[in-house]
């Protein structure tokens, strides 16, 4: 049997081994493109304004009603992305966003 450490599934979704730097965005009112650093696999993102947030994985660019919704009372959310993928968001004037990329441990 597996050790939990050893299971890459498990790895790559529950454990967090930061990769890159912490990064607040604040300004965020057209499309905007998140670079995974190298390794980089998930992002947690938290929404820590009173506006909500889209962010959409496929590359196209989200807009005020278009794209996956990070409404202003989430806690952090943690989505994987494909080595290479791109992550784009978009928010209000005002919107406040707190990333932090990960890689498997």
């Amino acid at each position: 049997m597996a050790r939990y450490a050893d299971n890459d599934l498990l790895n790559a979704v529950f454990w967090w081994t930061n990769c890159g730097s912490y990064t607040q965005y604040t300004a965020i009112t057209s499309a905007t493109t998140l670079t995974a650093p190298a390794l980089g696999v998930k992002v947690m993102l938290q929404n820590s304004s009173t506006l909500d947030i889209r962010y959409r994985t496929d590359g196209g660019d989200p807009t005020t009603s278009v794209g996956f919704l990070l409404r202003k009372d989430d806690g952090p959310r943690v989505i994987p992305i494909n080595l290479g993928d791109t992550l784009v968001v978009i928010g209000a004037e005002g919107a406040i966003l707190e990333t932090q990329w990960g890689k498997v441990s």
